[in-house]
């Protein structure tokens, strides 16, 4: 089981422009104690953008997922902080995913309504993150796409497997 840390901020936050202090501590508060952060995968979901139809800029997300980043270095190390996959959830589209993943923080994707479609979730699924060769997809339903390369697997309660090619 991988354990998935959910960051995020009400509408009221972002306006107030406290959206990185709010989640950093958030992350704080939700790693405090925690000393081995090797399976823990970090997700920014702003709240705002949770099942509204809006997103993020991938210039928000970025901004979040760095301070994310930093916040893990100055408490684990750099090797954790880089370690660590900080992904992005708020209304994730096969239309915003590319422009998302090309943002150097984010490592990966949390979607949620979009995987109920399953042809929508199988183009998200079907993205590559060249820079890194490598991001992570989760559903917040019971379905989780894990990405290396060219090798995608798509899981739907571990019944069905797609390839690159979406066989």
């Amino acid at each position: 089981m991988t354990p998935i840390i959910c960051v995020g901020e009400a509408l009221e936050v972002r306006q107030a422009g406290d959206q990185v202090t709010h989640v950093v501590e958030q992350l704080r508060g939700s790693v405090e104690g925690v000393t081995d952060l090797v399976k823990v995968v970090i997700a920014y979901e702003p709240v705002w953008a949770i099942g509204s139809g809006l997103a993020a800029t991938p210039e928000q997300a970025e901004q979040v997922a760095a301070k994310l980043r930093e916040t893990l270095a100055e408490l684990y190390g750099a090797d954790v902080a880089d370690a660590t996959r900080i992904l992005y959830g708020g209304s994730v589209k096969s239309g915003n995913i590319a422009s998302l993943m090309r943002e150097p923080n984010v490592d990966g994707a949390l979607v949620g309504g979009a995987s109920l479609d399953v042809a929508e979730f199988a183009s998200i699924a079907r993205f590559q993150k060249l820079a890194h060769g490598l991001y992570h997809v989760y559903s917040t339903r019971p379905m989780s796409i894990d990405f290396h390369r060219q090798d995608v697997k798509v899981e739907p309660k571990g019944e069905t497997t797609l390839d690159a090619a979406g066989r």
